[in-house]
C-alpha cells in the first residue's frame, strides 16, 4: 500500500470519529432543548395553579378566615394540577385564630412531584413578594400591598423527572413558583358592568360562534357628562380548559367581540375598542392579542383582531353579590355545586330586604281560591287564530298547563302567574302586558319599595310602573309573534325551561319596573340548566329578526343567555348577568345599560393578585 492510500485510510477514520463526536454533541444538544421546554410548560402550569389557588385564598380571606382560604387554595390546587389532595399540612392548626402582621404563618405538604407552601400573613421581606419570573429581581413592598394580614402567599416547588438529561447525568430538575393575593376591603368605588359571567371554572364561558359582532358599548354617566368604560368581565378561571377551548372565544369566520369606551382625547365621544374585557385567573397572561393559541386557556379569535381590546386579567372574582344585595338581601347564603361551592357573604344593607323570596313564596301560593286574583282556564287557556282578547287591569291566575296563543292577547295592568307554559304558535300571535300605561289610573299603585316592607300583601300591587309575572314554565314563540313585557318583571321558577324567543321577525319588548323593590329588574331566573335531557332548558334565548327592545338587568346566573342573529343590528340597553353568554348568526348585538339602570359592581372585586 503506498504512503497516500495509508493518509487516505487514517482521513476516513479520523472523519467517522468526528462524525461519531459531532452526533454525541448533537443529540445532547436536543435533548437538552427537549427538556428545558418541557420545564418551561411544567413551571407555566405550576403558574397558573399557583395564581388561581391565591386568587381563590383571596377571595375566600375577603368573607371568611384564613382557615377557609388554605382549604380553598388547596382545593384549587388539586384540580388544576389534576393531583391527590396534599399531605403532611393542617389548615386549622395552622391558621386558626386572629391574624397578626409580625406572626407568619406556614403550612407546608406535597402530593406526587408537587410541594405546597402556604403563607399567612406575608411580611414585606417575604421572598414571596419578589417577582415571580426566573431571575426576576425582589420588589419592594408599596402601600397598595396592603398589610401582611391583607396577603396570602402560595409557593409551589416541583420536583421533575427529565426526558433525555440522564444521559448527560441529570436525571431531574427542581423548580418553584410563586403567588400572593391581597384583600381589598377598603375599595368602595362601583361602576355598573355591561356583561359579567358567573360562571367559575368554565371554557367557552363568551362564545361567537357565528359571523357577527359582540359590541360591549360605551354608557353614558349623566352625573359626570361623559363616556365610562364598558366592561365584559367572566369569573371563570379556566381550570376546565383543555385542547382547543379557551375562556373567551370568536371562532366564527369574521366573528368579533369588543368593548368599547370614551375616546382618550374626548370622553364625551364613545371610540371603539377603548373599554374592557377581563378574565379571572390569567393573571399571568402575557400574550399580547387573541389569536389559535390557546396555551393560556383565555380567549381565542379567529386571527388577532376578533376580540378587541386586548383581554387582561381582573383583579378578582366579582361574583353575583351585588345583585343579591339589592334585590334579595339575606343575612347568609346557602353554598351551591353549580357555584364551585361557594357562598356569597351574607348582605348586611338595612334598606334592603328578601323581595325575591319574597316574591317567589307568594306566587308560589297563588291559586284559584287567592282573594284578589282571577282564574282563567278551560276555554281561556287557547287564544284562537283571528281572536282579540283584553283582560282589564286586574291580577290573574293563568291556570292553564299551556297558554297557546294564536291570535292576540292583551294584559291591561295588573300582575301574573302562569301554572304552566307561554306559547305564542302563530306569525300573527301577540302576548301583550301592562298596556294601561296611556290610562294610568286604571293601572293601580304601589307602596312596596326599597326601605318599605315588601310582604305578601303588598306583593299584590302594580302600577303602570311596576308590575311582575311568575311563570313556572317555558316562554316561547314562533316566527313573526310578538311579545311585550311591559315594565314588568318576569321571574321565572325553577322549574321552568326558560326561554325561546328566537322565531321570525316578530317585536320582543322587555323592560324592567322603574319603580317598587325591583326597579330596574327585568328577568330573574335561577333555572338550574342542564343542556339536554329530560330537564334541558333555553336558558334565555332570543334574537332572529325580531325588533329588539331590552331594558333593565336580566340575571340567568345558573344559564345561559342565548342570542341568535340573522344579518341586523341590535342593540340590548340591558345589563346582563348570567352563567355563559353564546352568540351564533350573523347578527350584531350591542350591549350597554342605560343610565341609572344597572346594577353597579366594586370596579376592583375584593380581593386580587399582587404578586
Amino acid at each position: 500500500m503506498t504512503l497516500r492510500g495509508l493518509r487516505d485510510r487514517d482521513d476516513r477514520g479520523a472523519t467517522i470519529i468526528l462524525l461519531a463526536i459531532s452526533a454525541v454533541a448533537l443529540f445532547t444538544i436536543v435533548a437538552i432543548v427537549i427538556d428545558l421546554g418541557a420545564v418551561r410548560s411544567q413551571r407555566r402550569q405550576g403558574q397558573s395553579a399557583a395564581d388561581s389557588a391565591a386568587a381563590a385564598a383571596g377571595a375566600a380571606l375577603a368573607e371568611s378566615d384564613s382557615v377557609v382560604a388554605c382549604q380553598d387554595a388547596l382545593e384549587y390546587l388539586t384540580i388544576n394540577l389534576d393531583i391527590p389532595a396534599f399531605t403532611g399540612l393542617d389548615c386549622n392548626s395552622t391558621f386558626s385564630g386572629t391574624c397578626v402582621d409580625a406572626v407568619e404563618r406556614t403550612a407546608t405538604g406535597t402530593s406526587d412531584e408537587f410541594t405546597v407552601t402556604l403563607v399567612h400573613p406575608v411580611s414585606n421581606a417575604s421572598p414571596l413578594m419578589g417577582g415571580t419570573g426566573i431571575g426576576s429581581p425582589a420588589q419592594a413592598a408599596t402601600p397598595d400591598d396592603g398589610s401582611p394580614c391583607d396577603r396570602f402567599g402560595v409557593q409551589l416547588d416541583i420536583d421533575g423527572n427529565t426526558f433525555f438529561g440522564g444521559v448527560v447525568g441529570i436525571a431531574d430538575y427542581d423548580t418553584a413558583v410563586h403567588s400572593v393575593a391581597r384583600v381589598n376591603s377598603g375599595n368602595t368605588e362601583t361602576r355598573p358592568l355591561n356583561l359579567l359571567l358567573l360562571d367559575r371554572t368554565g371554557c367557552q364561558t363568551l362564545q361567537n360562534t357565528g359571523q357577527g359582532k359582540v359590541r360591549v358599548r360605551a354608557p353614558f354617566d349623566p352625573d359626570i357628562g361623559e363616556f365610562v368604560k364598558g366592561i365584559a368581565a367572566t369569573d371563570s378561571n379556566g381550570s376546565e380548559c383543555g385542547g382547543q377551548n379557551a375562556i373567551i372565544e370568536a371562532k366564527g369566520n369574521n366573528s368579533f367581540i369588543q368593548a368599547d369606551g370614551p375616546c382618550p382625547a374626548n370622553p364625551t365621544t364613545e371610540c371603539e375598542y377603548e373599554g374592557t374585557i377581563e378574565v379571572f385567573g390569567d393573571t399571568w397572561l402575557t400574550t399580547g392579542r387573541c389569536d389559535g393559541n390557546t396555551e393560556v386557556h383565555s380567549c381565542k379569535g379567529f386571527d388577532d383582531s376578533s376580540i378587541e381590546p386586548t383581554v387582561r386579567a381582573s383583579l378578582g372574582q366579582f361574583t353575583r353579590a351585588p345583585i343579591d344585595y339589592r334585590y334579595n338581601c339575606k343575612p347568609s347564603y346557602v353554598s351551591e355545586p353549580w357555584y364551585s361551592s361557594q357562598a356569597i357573604p351574607g348582605c348586611t344593607d338595612p334598606t334592603s330586604g328578601a323581595y325575591i323570596d319574597t316574591l317567589k313564596s307568594y306566587a308560589s301560593g297563588v291559586n284559584d281560591a287567592t282573594p284578589g286574583w282571577t282564574r282563567l282556564n278551560g276555554p281561556a287557556c287557547t287564544v284562537g287564530s283571528g281572536s282579540n282578547v283584553t283582560y282589564p287591569p286586574g291580577n290573574y291566575f293563568v291556570d292553564c298547563n299551556d297558554f297557546r296563543v294564536q291570535g292576540m292577547v292583551e294584559f291591561q295592568g295588573g300582575n301574573l302567574v302562569f301554572k304552566r307554559d307561554i306559547t305564542l304558535t302563530s306569525t300573527s300571535s301577540s302576548l301583550r302586558t301592562n298596556t294601561c300605561r296611556p290610562a294610568a289610573p286604571l293601572c293601580g299603585t304601589v307602596t312596596w319599595s326599597p326601605g318599605n316592607p315588601f310582604t305578601a300583601v303588598t306583593a299584590a300591587q302594580s302600577s303602570e310602573n311596576a308590575s311582575w309575572a311568575y311563570v313556572r314554565g317555558e316562554i316561547s314563540k314562533s316566527a313573526e309573534a310578538i311579545v311585550e313585557f311591559d315594565h314588568m318583571l318576569v321571574l321565572l321558577a325553577e322549574s321552568s325551561k326558560g326561554t325561546s324567543l328566537t322565531g321570525g321577525s316578530g317585536q320582543l319588548t322587555w323592560i324592567a319596573p322603574s319603580e317598587g323593590a325591583f326597579d330596574d329588574l327585568a328577568l330573574w331566573a335561577e333555572t338550574p340548566w342542564s343542556p339536554t335531557g329530560p330537564t334541558s332548558n333555553n336558558g334565555f334565548a332570543f334574537g332572529g329578526q325580531t325588533v329588539l327592545t331590552l331594558e333593565g338587568v336580566f340575571f340567568v346566573p345558573r344559564a345561559p343567555v342565548k342570542y341568535a342573529g340573522t344579518g341586523t343590528q341590535q342593540q340590548a340597553d340591558a345589563q346582563f348577568v348570567a352563567f355563559r353568554l353564546d352568540v351564533s348568526g350573523q347578527g350584531s348585538l350591542g350591549i350597554v345599560p342605560p343610565p341609572g339602570r344597572a346594577v353597579e359592581f366594586p370596579i376592583d372585586p375584593t380581593s386580587g393578585l399582587i404578586r
